[in-house]
């Protein structure tokens, strides 16, 4: 559900951004929204810019199909709410248009002009596509405003029903060096029955850290970080207890078990904020929705060919 409508918002704000993005031949018509007209060509544009920038994702068979379907949903969700203007209370000044406008100006600077005639727009065209971004926030700010905060009772609901998300699996800190002489071995082994601290051993015979770390110490460690065959021994060690010397593929290790953190689940006051920012997001999600559901029943919106 959030990934839908996430992916939904995510191609509306390409769709404000590529509006005036047109110059096919075709221009049918695909819907009326009120008094806004959604042609194919804008359809069009938009996914030819996305399958230009991103022509791995469109590899996959279907995912063009998919693509033109949530722009097309966009740009609808776009169209009612510039037809509500009134019922939503919203309202773009020309004074914030100019100051969206600016900030494009000053970051590219004298190429502005260039880059605008290289996108297709005028600059009366860019102006439309940043007064249709502006309300398009200024909506969402306007479903945020109106959402109840999220109740004690219901992080501790989500807390108890989803257990499974907060379990902290075992982790592990590791002494970890490579032996790089194998004529080391028998020594470094004696050292080891005699109790000899893994640090001292690896500054006796110049042992290295294990590749990819700066130091013998990887750090908290969960199973799937370190190789198998290490963790197969490592997770035989006790806190504290040193492996005696031992072969995986043509080298040699030293591997002593630092301290370990058992499996576990996280407490609620640890997962509280998390959780309470996720239901806030699902709250606004659903108040999308509904919001939408509304301006449909308000507006006239015919299809003339789906996607």
């Amino acid at each position: 559900m959030a990934k839908y409508v996430k992916t939904t918002l995510f191609f509306l704000i390409l769709a404000f951004l590529f509006f005036f993005l047109v110059g096919c031949d075709r221009d049918e018509r695909l819907a009326r929204v009120g008094k806004i007209e959604i042609k194919a060509s804008e359809v069009d544009a938009i996914v030819s810019r996305l399958k230009a920038e991103h022509p791995t994702f469109f590899e996959r068979e279907g995912f063009e199909d998919e693509v033109r379907k949530k722009v097309f949903e966009g740009l609808i969700t776009g169209a009612l709410i510039e037809s509500n203007l009134d019922y939503l209370g919203l309202k773009v000044k020309r004074e914030e248009v100019d100051a969206e406008v600016q900030k494009y100006k000053r970051f590219y600077g004298k190429k502005f002009p260039q880059v605008l005639k290289e996108f297709g727009f005028t600059e009366k065209s860019f102006r439309y596509i940043v007064f249709r971004s502006v309300l398009f926030r200024k909506a969402l700010k306007l479903v945020e405003r109106n959402i109840k905060p999220v109740t004690e009772k219901e992080m501790k609901d989500y807390y108890r029903s989803h257990q499974k998300d907060f379990v902290i699996k075992p982790l592990y800190r590791v002494f970890l060096a490579e032996i790089s002489s194998e004529k080391d071995v028998k020594r470094i082994e004696e050292k080891v029955k005699n109790k000899v601290d893994a640090y001292r051993i690896a500054l006796e015979f110049d042992l290295q850290p294990y590749q990819g770390f700066f130091d013998f110490d990887t750090g908290w460690k969960r199973k799937s970080d370190l190789p198998a065959p290490l963790m197969k021994r490592i997770v035989k060690l006790k806190p504290g207890q040193t492996a005696l010397p031992f072969k995986v593929g043509d080298k040699w290790f030293l591997v002593k078990l630092i301290s370990k953190k058992e499996k576990g689940v996280r407490s609620f006051s640890e997962v509280k904020n998390y959780i309470n920012n996720l239901l806030f997001q699902h709250h606004k999600e659903e108040a999308w929705r509904d919001l939408i559901k509304k301006l449909k029943m308000r507006t006239r919106v015919e299809i003339y060919r789906q996607m």
